[in-house]
């Protein structure tokens, strides 16, 4: 039996899910269910986001980190995460996949 993950939601994602449509906010609830049993059930990021995994709930892809013996520590948009990370590993990981060179166009993700 595989361990059970725990699921850290930020305040405002939780806040968005329960204003969801019922039918919607079961599907999400379900795929969030499945992502803490299994993370690897999502598809791994690739280039600027490599460490980072997402997962399809109809329209919705949610976005997530495994960090710390398995655990999640937050979910959420690319935006969300840069903007209210659930702690100081969410803004070094992110820091750590931007290029240096980005600082050097101006750019941001």
């Amino acid at each position: 039996m595989k361990p059970r993950y725990r699921l850290e939601i930020p305040p405002h994602v939780g806040n968005a899910i329960r204003h969801l449509p019922p039918e919607v906010k079961q599907t999400v609830k379900e795929a969030m269910r499945l992502l803490a049993s299994d993370p690897d059930a999502g598809e791994p990021l690739r280039r600027d986001l490599e460490g980072l995994w997402k997962y399809r709930a109809r329209r919705f892809r949610i976005v997530y980190a495994i960090h710390r013996a398995g655990r999640v520590v937050q979910q959420g948009t690319l935006r969300e995460l840069m903007q209210t990370p659930a702690d100081p590993f969410v803004t070094q990981f992110i820091n750590a996949q931007r290029s240096p060179l980005d600082s050097l166009k101006g750019g941001a993700m």
